[in-house]
């Protein structure tokens, strides 16, 4: 879907430039529909990888976000906190420290890690250290 969508952009780009706009608004919707299946399927990989690492990981206080894209690992780090922040309340404790690894970009542009950057921002969102 990512060439699909990659494809009826550059055609709605070459129908602007002749002048044709509703064959310019007919492939970006078109491109846009593609996004949306890409949006879909990436969450549904997200939330295989998520029942995997649940199912074969020792630790239910560690959250494992390689192989996600940073809008599926900031969906799953705030389920993640949600369920532990829950169990926190009906418990006698005050505080929990739980384990978040990000991976280090070497995925990601530039090699610099988004979502640790973004899951350092979302805990600060979220007042937890």
């Amino acid at each position: 879907h990512a060439q699909l969508k990659a494809e009826c952009y550059l055609k709605a780009n070459q129908a602007v430039q002749k002048g044709n706009g509703n064959v310019a608004l007919y492939y970006s919707q078109i491109a846009n529909l593609h996004k949306t299946k890409i949006d879909v399927f990436n969450h549904r990989a997200a939330t295989c990888i998520m029942e995997v690492h649940k199912h074969t990981q020792n630790n239910p206080d560690l959250l494992d976000l390689h192989y996600l894209h940073t809008v599926e690992a900031i969906s799953c780090l705030d389920l993640f906190l949600d369920r532990h922040i829950t169990k926190l309340r009906k418990s006698t404790r005050v505080y929990k420290h739980v384990f978040i690894i990000t991976g280090r970009g070497l995925h990601s542009a530039n090699g610099v890690s988004t979502i640790k950057n973004k899951v350092k921002c979302r805990l600060g969102e979220r007042r937890l250290r």
